[in-house]
Parts: structure tokens; C-alpha cells; sequence
């Protein structure tokens, strides 16, 4: 019997809105990231990648973060504005956008909203990048800033000990594991996570805006997910889709994963 978990799916903390000490994280970034190439990376980008794609619950579904916790991230509320924009109203996620959220949830549970948005508004002045947190400069220079920026106390870095920075390293490292770059170092493919296990989740959904409507679609095929999740709801087996397809089911298992919150059996 084949079984399918989706990923656990978790409250956001709340955090307070603490002040950034830019002298003290300057040298932190000047020590990290001598001689970053800087550019505007929205002038090489392919307007699909920026082109208003998904709606609210269906990034929550691809990204496995609870509805409300995504929604304040693109629209702020009464007393936080919002991290990420979006792009279109009244509440549409580019592909890019996507993946900002994808990379900010690798630290929801650990580090307060607060924080992360000014690391995020620090990386964009310092790196003069639009969008830094896709940007393959930030997963080969970025990370130790991005961190360090979120665990500022208001006057110097936290005295975290080397063991917590590592572990909070190995998260987003984790996170950023999931995106492929292509042109001009930019994300180009997202590998969603299907798996509770996502250490050892394999690669096996894509999206990638110019695949299926930049739908989830099984790597390297043109097969969407949906489509196979909606014959599995229709009351087709695992191993019958499987050779109806002509895929293995493990691809077939996180296709419905990757579209479906709830455990299912062959």
C-alpha cells in the first residue's frame, strides 16, 4: 500500500519590529560579499517571470504556508506592512513573487516577520538588485547577511552561538536547494517541496513559467500535475495512473502531493 504526506503545515510567529544597526551589519555584508557583481536584474528578466500567475490559495498549496500567514506577507495588516508585493490586485503572486515567499518560510519559525523584512530591505540597498532573494548572488554570497540581518537585536548582531547560525544556514540552504538558475543568474525553476521528510525529498515536480502555464508539471515531461491529481480524485488508482502515464509512482505520488493536502493510499 503507497501512502502520500504532504508537508507539515505550521503557524507564522509574530515578532515585534526591531531596528537594524546598518553599521553593525555593513560589516558583516563588506566581510561576506567583497566584490558582488551588482546589477538590476529586472532589466535582463523575462516579464513572464513577473507577470501576475497564481492566486493566494494556490501558492499556499505549492508552498505548503497557511493562508493567512501568506496573505500578510503580499498585504500587510493594520500594524505591519507587507514584505513582498504583489503582482496584481487584488491578490495574484508572479513566479518570482512565488519564490520569495518560498524562501522567506524557511525562516517564519525561527526568526520574527519583523526582522526578515528589514534583512530583506537591507539586501536589496546593499546588493543594488531588484529581488535579491532569488538571485544566485544571494545563495553564493547572501545568506550569512540574511541571517545575521534577522537576528539583529537593535544596536549588534545577536551572540547566537556558531552552532545556531549553522543550523539556520542549513535551512535556507535547504530552501534555496529547491531553485535553479539560468540566465544572467536569475531562479528560473522551482522544485516545490512534496515531502514531510524535505531533506531527502527528490526533485521530481518543477515549476517553471514557461512549462505548463507555470503550472506544477512532473520534471522533464509536459505532464501537469492537476491532471493527474484530478483522476485520482475521480477515483483512479496510483499504480493505474502510473502505467496510464507511463511514469514511476513516485512521480505519480508527488504530482498529488504537489496538488492535493491529504494522505491517500494505492
Amino acid at each position: 500500500m503507497n501512502s502520500v504526506r504532504s508537508p507539515k503545515r505550521d503557524c507564522a510567529p509574530r515578532g515585534g519590529a526591531e531596528r537594524i544597526d546598518h553599521v553593525s551589519i555593513s560589516t558583516v555584508w563588506n566581510a561576506n560579499v567583497k566584490g558582488v557583481e551588482r546589477n538590476d536584474v529586472e532589466d535582463d528578466l523575462d516579464p513572464i517571470f513577473l507577470a501576475p500567475a497564481y492566486d493566494m490559495g494556490e501558492a499556499c498549496r505549492y508552498l505548503h504556508v497557511p493562508y493567512n500567514t501568506l496573505y500578510g506577507w503580499f498585504q500587510g495588516d493594520e500594524n505591519h506592512r507587507a514584505v513582498l508585493q504583489l503582482a496584481a490586485e487584488p491578490a495574484f503572486i508572479s513566479f518570482v513573487g512565488l519564490l520569495e515567499a518560498h524562501v522567506i518560510s524557511s525562516l517564519r519559525n525561527h526568526v520574527p516577520m519583523q526582522r526578515i523584512r528589514r534583512a530583506v530591505e537591507y539586501l536589496e540597498t546593499t546588493m543594488s538588485i531588484g529581488h535579491p532573494l532569488v538571485s544566485q548572488n544571494f545563495r553564493t554570497n547572501g545568506i550569512d547577511l540574511f541571517i545575521e540581518c534577522g537576528l539583529a537585536d537593535g544596536k549588534s548582531l545577536v551572540n547566537i552561538s556558531r552552532h545556531g547560525q549553522t543550523a539556520l544556514r542549513e535551512i535556507v540552504e535547504l530552501y534555496l536547494s529547491r531553485i535553479e538558475y539560468g540566465k544572467f543568474g536569475f531562479a528560473e525553476s522551482f522544485f516545490p517541496f512534496t515531502q514531510s521528510e524535505r531533506e531527502s525529498d527528490p526533485k521530481i515536480i518543477v515549476i517553471n513559467p514557461h512549462l505548463g502555464f507555470g503550472r506544477p508539471v512532473i520534471r522533464k515531461t509536459g505532464i501537469r500535475a492537476s491532471a493527474i491529481a484530478e483522476r485520482f480524485k475521480g477515483g483512479e488508482g496510483i499504480r493505474s495512473l502510473a502505467e496510464d502515464f507511463g511514469r514511476k509512482i513516485e512521480e505519480i505520488e508527488a504530482a498529488i502531493r504537489s496538488e492535493l493536502d491529504i494522505e491517500i493510499a494505492a
